[in-house]
């Protein structure tokens, strides 16, 4: 059985879903064919209140982006009601990678850092694939050293390899 006809047997049966049955149904709507479900669910969550959850709508803007709908990934993550913590940052960064929209995503990763929002590895390896797709060197550098100065990431067995990949692809000889 999918997950999505669990989801609609539980509404039918009258039990609510919490916090977690959302997260999880969200994840099993990232597919296209089930975007249609997920409208259903954002209007439930919308109704119940659950979209002044953080997580809950990190998830849903995941889940439209996954689908392809960056505009309303991008209107879920803008109308959070909290200012967005750095797991909603890198996952509208990665949607944006995802997409193949680079440009928006490097605006997004430094428009995160501007904010003053630390990054984490994964807005880090998102930023970085960005700039390797777009062949911004200089820009996969200042982000390259930010990682040294600011965290302490810069042994991230992930992250180096994307930044060795970064710049394999941008065509660096050191």
């Amino acid at each position: 059985m999918s997950a999505v006809y669990l989801f609609n047997r539980m509404l039918l049966e009258c039990v609510l879903p919490d916090k977690i049955s959302l997260l999880c149904i969200l994840d099993a709507c990232s597919k296209v064919e089930y975007v249609e479900q997920g409208l259903i669910i954002h209007v439930f969550i919308v109704n119940e209140g659950y979209d002044q959850n953080m997580a809950v709508s990190t998830a849903l803007s995941n889940m439209y982006g996954k689908c392809g709908n960056l505009r309303l990934a991008m209107i879920v993550f803008e109308r959070m009601q909290d200012p967005p913590d750095v797991i909603a940052w890198s996952t509208i960064i990665s949607i944006f990678v995802h997409n193949g929209r680079m440009t928006e995503a490097l605006d997004l990763f430094f428009k995160m850092w501007f904010e003053g929002m630390i990054s984490n590895t994964s807005s880090f390896i998102a930023g970085l694939d960005a700039c390797a797709d777009l062949m911004a060197i200089e820009v996969g550098r200042e982000i390259h050293l930010s990682i040294v100065i600011e965290t302490s990431l810069e042994s991230d067995i992930s992250l180096l390899n994307t930044l060795i990949s970064m710049y394999g692809r941008c065509g660096a000889s050191r």
